[in-house]
């Protein structure tokens, strides 16, 4: 396997899937759809200026994540999900994924501040420089760091209100801030439960080495049922009014948490069923969202 750092020349195929590894879109959609949906929400409908938030902070997300690739080159070397990832496989070397990433996370900052505002764009910047900052350094440290790290994620919204000129103290803005701070630890404790031994390799504290198997799966299946259930107050911050859409959100609830049981079992779910419930807290995250939105939002 080639060195970290170590660069060669890859087939136009290749060099694109090191570009979709180092910048990993899924998550950073995800990122940017929150912040696109609370602009939409704070101005009471969906409109043109949430691709404005929603790009940024997809931007944002992809170039914190470039960097971090950078900063953490040699650990993800020692790990099998992460190995592949253009760095520790060679294709590029740290210098390339700091311009890359540089460029991305400035080409965000500057849509924000020129577009969005500077309230906006220092909810962004606080959101990467937490990220690559304080949420890094804790990784190599504690096997927690998830939890104080999701406030760079739960940032995003905040970046998307603000651009909409919400109310920054506005019970709407705190809600939604706090779900998506709540979701991103199961999101990654999920991962940890197929990964674990990954972290271990690679000299990482782990809340899975930390806790226990079904230990983590308990916590995680509470982490959960938090996010479900702060998104049900939605109608309490006036984010939300219809009341047959609400139904609607309290069934889906219903199912993510029975689909969710299982993590209560002292059996070991199987790798599939771990994915395939990750695949499920996202889509219900963005499920809740979309509702909200189509509800017309908190806004004026």
């Amino acid at each position: 396997m080639p060195r970290p750092g170590h660069t060669r020349r890859g087939v136009p195929g290749a060099r694109r899937e090191g570009l979709w590894r180092l910048f990993r879109p899924p998550l950073a959609l995800l990122v940017g759809l929150s912040a696109a949906a609370a602009h939409a929400l704070a101005a009471g409908g969906p409109t043109a200026g949430a691709l404005v938030p929603g790009a940024a902070c997809l931007l944002l997300a992809a170039g914190a994540s470039a960097v971090n690739q950078a900063q953490e080159r040699e650990t993800d070397a020692r790990m099998a999900r992460t190995r592949h990832r253009p760095l520790p496989a060679g294709s590029l070397a740290p210098a390339g994924a700091l311009a890359l990433g540089g460029g991305a996370i400035l080409s965000g900052l500057g849509l924000l501040i020129a577009l969005a505002g500077p309230p906006a764009a220092g909810a962004g910047a606080l959101a990467v420089a937490w990220y690559n900052g304080p949420y890094t350094w804790l990784k190599r440290r504690s096997s927690f760091a998830t939890v104080p790290g999701a406030l760079s994620g739960s940032l995003a919204p905040a970046v998307g209100w603000l651009a909409a000129g919400g109310d920054p103290s506005a019970p709407g803005l705190r809600l939604l801030m706090l779900i998506l701070f709540l979701w991103q630890a199961p999101h990654f404790w999920l991962l940890a439960l197929r990964h674990g031994g990954d972290y271990e390799r690679a000299g990482l504290p782990s809340a899975l080495r930390a806790l226990g198997g079904p230990s983590l799966r308990r916590v995680t299946f509470v982490w959960i049922l938090a996010t479900i259930v702060a998104t049900l107050w939605m109608p309490l911050c006036g984010l939300m009014r219809s009341r047959g859409l609400f139904l609607g959100l309290v069934a889906l609830a219903v199912v993510l948490g029975l689909l969710s049981a299982p993590l209560l079992r002292s059996a070991a779910p199987s790798d599939r069923w771990l994915r395939a419930s990750l695949t499920r807290l996202n889509v219900y995250l963005l499920a809740a969202l979309a509702l909200a939105v189509i509800d017309g939002g908190a806004g004026p």
